[in-house]
């Protein structure tokens, strides 16, 4: 199954930020060179402010936190959702699984422990990034 259009939730791409190897970028780099990521008002706002925690200032700079968001702004294409409530017990979570529905993505990719659980949303796989590494080609 080829994956063409991919949430990915915030961990993922703190994560992918945090360090340039490894499983977590390279799932983003196989999104931006042959896919379309999804984004969403919520989610982005859930990485702003995360992103710009204090634990993370010895790792990345102002700087390249501004400029990682831009790439992502300008990679992604923007849906809107209307922030329902779709039974996660954290509501951030909910705006992930609207994203994927919304934009009929083709699977969304978490590092978080509770959503890889649900397996799915409609017919949308939910996958950790070890599992979209191994079940997907692009």
């Amino acid at each position: 199954m080829k994956v063409n259009h991919v949430v990915l939730d915030t961990n993922v791409l703190i994560s992918a930020l945090l360090s340039y190897q490894g499983a977590v970028r390279k799932t983003l780099d196989i999104v931006r060179n042959h896919g379309t990521l999804f984004f969403s008002e919520g989610p982005f706002t859930e990485l702003l402010t995360r992103l710009f925690r204090l634990k993370f200032n010895p790792y990345v700079t102002d700087n390249q936190r501004s400029e990682y968001l831009a790439n992502l702004i300008h990679m992604s294409k923007w849906i809107v959702i209307q922030n329902g409530a779709m039974g996660c017990r954290d509501s951030d979570d909910d705006n992930f699984l609207e994203t994927a529905l919304i934009s009929d993505a083709d699977a969304l990719i978490s590092g978080d422990s509770v959503l890889p659980v649900l397996e799915q949303i409609g017919s949308i796989p939910i996958l950790s990034v070890a599992g979209f590494l191994s079940n997907f080609s692009w």
